[in-house]
């Protein structure tokens, strides 16, 4: 695409991506008057690893053990930021979670040093 292509779609790109964080929040407190919260977020990671699978499928082969390894870490701290939030909404409203959110994961990204 070109830079002018770019430009123009930016703006409504971060909005659709803003809309759809927000809203997320109110359909996952909707989901956890259904289901427990455990349930829900192994609903969620297995949709998750198999959309995965499905794509990166030709790239499995160059896996190494090390590689699996530091990716099940990740997963599992990224499995409990989930858990933990997930938990908290569903003691909260959907507003107030996603307010705390945003610090939370600055804050993370912060104490991890510049990308």
């Amino acid at each position: 695409m070109s830079e002018k292509v770019m430009r123009r779609l930016a703006k409504p790109m971060l909005f659709t991506a803003a809309f759809i964080w927000g809203s997320s929040f109110f359909v996952m407190k909707d989901a956890l008057d259904a289901l427990p919260v455990q349930y829900l977020l192994a609903i969620r990671f297995t949709m998750g690893a198999v959309l995965l699978g499905l794509v990166c499928w030709k790239k499995w082969k160059t896996f190494t053990p090390d590689y699996l390894w530091r990716g099940a870490v990740i997963g599992g701290m990224l499995y409990t930021a989930y858990s933990v939030q997930t938990y908290g909404l569903a003691l909260t409203t959907p507003s107030k979670n996603a307010f705390l959110t945003v610090p939370v994961r600055a804050a993370g990204r912060s104490a991890a040093g510049p990308l």
